[in-house]
């Protein structure tokens, strides 16, 4: 399947915890994050279409604040090789100007590892 994703993911170093702001419930934990969605893994599966609003809480304070809300799609959710876990892909649907900058600033932060390649000194 050829990727459509515009933006390189960003994995991270730390554990980030993701919920879901209508019930308050853990959904899981960020795996990775664009300013176009999140991958989650989850002890709990998704309905692929489904509608969600999120809620990312973050272990330091990045653009006034520790958590980053926006709403989403879940596009896929696979079983992992755990009987336990899944991976979800959910979908930005509504960012605003800010939460996206916010996010910029999250994934340029220590927090994810970086994506650089260093060239061999000769």
């Amino acid at each position: 399947m050829k990727e459509r994703r515009k933006e390189k993911r960003q994995h991270l170093n730390s554990y980030v915890a993701v919920y879901d702001r209508t019930t308050g419930d853990h959904i899981g934990c960020l795996v990775d994050m664009t300013t176009e969605g999140i991958k989650v893994m989850s002890n709990k599966p998704f309905d692929p279409d489904s509608d969600v609003k999120l809620r990312v809480s973050i272990p330091f304070e990045i653009s006034g604040g520790k958590t980053i809300t926006f709403d989403a799609k879940c596009r896929w959710c696979n079983k992992k090789d755990n009987p336990d876990l899944y991976e979800i892909g959910f979908q930005t649907t509504c960012v605003s100007p800010t939460t996206s900058e916010t996010i910029k600033n999250l994934i340029a932060s220590p927090l994810f590892k970086s994506t650089l390649k260093f060239a061999a000194k000769d």
